[in-house]
């Protein structure tokens, strides 16, 4: 050492620790971030292995191609079901919202679910004096009944999950009104006319038709309902022999309609919209119904990759419950639960994918009140024809009906039983058992059956 250097002074302990601490701090995230773009790229790339593989073997599948080839299909805007649905919900008298909220208070204005039974005096003549209010938006709610097709395409929005339908609860109000027409001429025993009301709110489903999301088919579901119960109904107060077999056929018609493949395949298009939407805002993940974690906002590149890896998921399995949808109906919910409910890894995909079950479920059910109506209705037809109801379901000739419908519940014709005081069709329901007809209207629990049920004349509009 010469004279002009200086011993350096020992480095203080607490610096080393700093300098150590530091040095491994900036190797983590070094690796930390070289890790999370080997992640997302390799995530990236299998996520665009999948979705190449769909345009390959379901062309047209994504959201926004679904929706341009629904556009292509959509009848003039004075013939679109759909539009000038909204056009009549906009003109809908008030004096309609405020009978359907003190309607059921506090007590349902309609008995259920003795279908047969008339609603007490006052509340009969509370609905007529709404029907007559609601003359003019009838009749054209009515006309709808003629036409064949409807839909629109909600406004661009950047996130899917904010997607506008609103006019689908146009279609559902116009459905509880034409509902509220059909029991109204029930009561006054023009049957006819009655049954053309149901028609035309059947005949909404088609201003849903191939919707690409489970919100709408959980209308289509809904409209289908109210439709039934009507009809139900209408048989329990009359004796129509106008318009029954137009509406067994579109009964059947809707009660083999693919609204659940439908259904399945518009999720999947959605799904891979939201998935595609996440990435640009993080904070979107709390409309999901998830907490927004701050780790999860700050670590873009974990996040990131961990959404391509559920996107994919999420694509694999909708494709997987798009096949069971094309299957048969008696296996949907079997096969759902084993291949895509206890099959979900990914916690956006576990938070999403769940409601599907309970859909399925509206859908069976919808399915076999569809279909056991349509054959109740061949059994009016039959009976009114030789003076009696039929006694067994073969008994009916194929002019009336062309053949049983199947249960969708199990892999067998729909059930059938004369009682003394008229007659039940009905399917197993979900507990897959025989419980005699003891049908219900809400969700089937076990020891329930789901169906639709008939009255002998002599037992039809019955005080309550």
């Amino acid at each position: 050492m010469n004279e002009y250097e200086t011993e350096r002074p020992p480095m203080k302990p607490w610096k080393k620790w700093l300098l150590r601490t530091t040095a491994v701090v900036v190797l983590s995230f070094v690796v930390y971030f070289v890790q999370g773009w080997w992640r997302q790229s390799n995530a990236r790339e299998r996520l665009e292995e999948a979705r190449a593989h769909l345009d390959a073997t379901d062309p047209g599948w994504r959201l926004n191609e679904i929706q341009d080839a629904r556009s292509k299909r959509f009848p003039k805007d004075d013939a679109n079901i759909t539009v000038l649905a909204v056009k009549i919900k906009d003109d809908m008298p008030k004096e309609f919202d405020e009978f359907l909220r003190r309607a059921d208070d506090p007590d349902p204005w309609l008995p259920t679910p003795e279908f047969n039974r008339l609603p007490e005096n006052e509340k009969l003549a509370d609905a007529r004096r709404t029907r007559t209010l609601c003359k003019d938006v009838i009749e054209r709610a009515l006309k709808l009944g003629t036409l064949t097709d409807g839909g629109v395409i909600p406004p661009p929005v950047a996130n899917p999950i904010s997607m506008n339908l609103n006019h689908t609860q146009s279609l559902r109000h116009l459905a509880a009104l034409l509902s509220l027409n059909a029991v109204v001429l029930a009561a006054d025993k023009d049957g006819a006319g009655a049954v053309a009301s149901c028609r035309a709110g059947l005949n909404l489903v088609h201003g849903i038709n191939d919707e690409p999301t489970m919100i709408s088919l959980l209308v289509r579901v809904a409209l289908a309902a109210v439709a039934t119960q009507a009809t139900e109904r209408v048989l329990g107060y009359t004796e129509p022999n106008i318009g029954l077999a137009e509406i067994q056929a579109e009964l059947l018609r809707e009660g083999h309609a693919p609204s659940l493949v439908d259904g399945m395949r518009g999720e999947r298009g959605v799904m891979d919209a939201i998935f595609e939407y996440l990435p640009t805002d993080p904070t979107a993940i709390q409309q999901l119904g998830m907490a927004a974690n701050p780790l999860i906002l700050l670590s873009k590149f974990a996040f990131r990759a961990r959404l391509l890896v559920e996107h994919r998921e999420a694509l694999i399995l909708l494709t997987r419950s798009l096949e069971i949808a094309r299957g048969p109906s008696h296996e949907w919910t079997g096969r759902l639960k084993v291949e895509v409910f206890d099959a979900i890894e990914g916690p956006v995909v576990r938070m999403l994918l769940p409601a599907i079950e309970k859909i399925v479920q509206a859908v069976l059910r919808t399915i076999a009140r569809l279909r056991c109506l349509a054959v109740g209705i061949a059994c009016e037809r039959f009976r009114q024809a030789n003076g009696r109801w039929p006694k067994e379901l073969a008994e009916i000739p194929k002019s009336i009906l062309a053949e049983v419908p199947r249960d969708p519940y199990v892999d067998a014709p729909l059930k059938y039983k004369v009682l003394p005081d008229g007659i039940v069709v009905y399917a197993v329901g979900e507990d897959r058992a025989d419980d005699g007809g003891k049908l219900t209207y809400t969700n089937p629990k076990p020891g329930e059956d789901v169906g639709a049920r008939l009255w002998s004349p002599e037992f039809r509009r019955l005080a309550k």
